[in-house]
């Protein structure tokens, strides 16, 4: 059944170090959210066929809602649930849903089980949300944490497996379908540290998985979680690989070969950013100090972006630009003061102009978007906005650029707004979803 709500915030003027900023406007597009630990990335997506934009998100006990907005009339269609899943455990956070345009033109969500099973939902019309959608399990690998990519004609549905949590060890894995989802590869590893770790830091959390078409990779960043005190209590250093898709094998920084996984040896060729491991959490949740590893490319070359608090030791916050020159990393510093960058995307088609979503560290609530239109040379704070945060939210547990959104787009942000932290709470479906323009 569809529910049609949108109520549009408005243009909101920001003061930001003596400037006003004047942010675009934000539409309130669900407030049926359940708060989840969604990656930054398939949280929504740009269909040019349809001139249409789609997004997706866990409502009540992580039912998952699908929504459209209609670029050629300015209007947003009524909201559908697509999937009734009845998850009120406390653990059910983990099992987000993930969207992708298909190959064949249908929409897919993906979800997992945490720590059990994957499953896919597809549409039953090309380019639209309409109808009744199909349920199919594609895999019961132990996966967590969904990462569906297309890559010209394939999908790749990369994936953490839950070898053994009380180690802790998680090693990266993908199942391929070359037919649109019908049938689906055997899983093939490509990260896994073997338990090699002294400090049993083997649990590898992936950041982001993207295709490069022009090179016919699938990039992709992690961190390694676990240390002695157990299960994602700590994390360090920030890595990054791609998947040659004309051979299958894994490379490192500088093209490589990693064979056909990156194993525990080969992490000295896949390091980016060397970081000591954050102080552990004792109590429920991880202890991170670096953020993002959100990244893009120039040519064959990877840029990221990558936040980190107490840099050498000085307690300050940071986010720097990291870019590949081929033989050694170019790093300058996007913002000075906030290490929450929280994703990055290209502007258009030009391939040294990027653009950052990073929480403000001057305004409560506040997000800034920077930009380079030089590859890292300079940066400018482009634009603004502050968090609702209504029904009593107290933050936002994603907020992502809209996949193949064009900058001149009506929608080109969604974020979803979350309460205190409670697993009590996690599903009770009140916080709401929102979407935004940039200046």
């Amino acid at each position: 059944m569809k529910k049609n709500f949108v109520i549009v915030i408005g243009l909101v003027a920001v003061l930001i170090m003596g400037n006003v900023v004047n942010a675009a406007t934000m539409t309130k597009v669900a407030e049926n959210h359940s708060w989840g630990c969604q990656r930054p990335m398939a949280t929504g997506l740009y269909d040019e066929v349809s001139d249409k934009t789609f997004i997706v998100w866990n409502g009540p006990e992580m039912d998952i809602y699908v929504r459209t907005y209609d670029h050629s009339t300015s209007t947003w269609g009524g909201e559908a649930k697509i999937a009734d899943l009845d998850m009120i455990g406390k653990w059910d956070y983990h099992n987000y849903p993930a969207m992708i345009l298909a190959p064949n033109g249908k929409l897919q969500v993906y979800y997992n089980r945490h720590s059990k099973k994957a499953f896919m939902l597809e549409a039953p019309n090309t380019h639209s949300i309409d109808g009744q959608w199909s349920l199919k399990e594609i895999s019961n690998d132990l996966n967590c944490y969904p990462m569906p990519v297309v890559a010209d004609d394939d999908i790749y549905f990369f994936y953490s497996k839950n070898n053994k949590v009380s180690y802790p060890y998680r090693t990266f894995r993908y199942i391929k379908s070359t037919d649109n989802g019908v049938t689906w590869s055997n899983p093939v590893t490509v990260i896994d540290s073997g338990k090699n770790d002294s400090n049993k830091f083997d649990e590898v959390y992936a950041k982001q998985v993207k295709y490069d078409a022009v090179n016919n990779r699938l990039y992709m960043t992690w961190q390694m979680a676990g240390g002695e005190y157990g299960h994602n209590k700590q994390s360090k250093d920030l890595h990054m690989a791609y998947l040659n898709l004309n051979n299958n094998k894994m490379y490192g920084i500088g093209d490589i070969g990693c064979g056909n996984i990156v194993n525990y040896s080969d992490f000295a060729n896949t390091i980016v950013f060397d970081s000591e491991p954050g102080t552990p959490n004792m109590g429920y949740g991880p202890a991170h100090n670096l953020n993002g590893g959100v990244f893009s490319w120039i040519g064959n070359k990877p840029v990221i972006a990558i936040g980190y608090d107490n840099v050498m030791g000085d307690d300050s916050s940071k986010t720097y630009f990291y870019k590949w020159t081929g033989t050694q990393w170019n790093v300058s510093t996007i913002s000075s003061i906030s290490s929450k960058v929280l994703d990055m995307d290209r502007l258009g088609n030009y391939w040294d102009d990027f653009r950052f979503l990073i929480a403000s560290s001057t305004v409560e609530n506040g997000i800034d978007v920077f930009k380079t239109n030089n590859g890292g040379g300079s940066f400018a704070l482009d634009d603004s906005f502050i968090l609702p945060l209504d029904n009593g939210a107290t933050r936002a547990n994603y907020i992502t650029f809209i996949d193949d959104a064009s900058p001149s787009s009506d929608v080109e942000v969604i974020w979803a707004e979350c309460g205190p932290t409670d697993p009590n709470n996690y599903t009770r479906g009140i916080w709401s979803v929102y979407t935004s323009t940039i200046d």
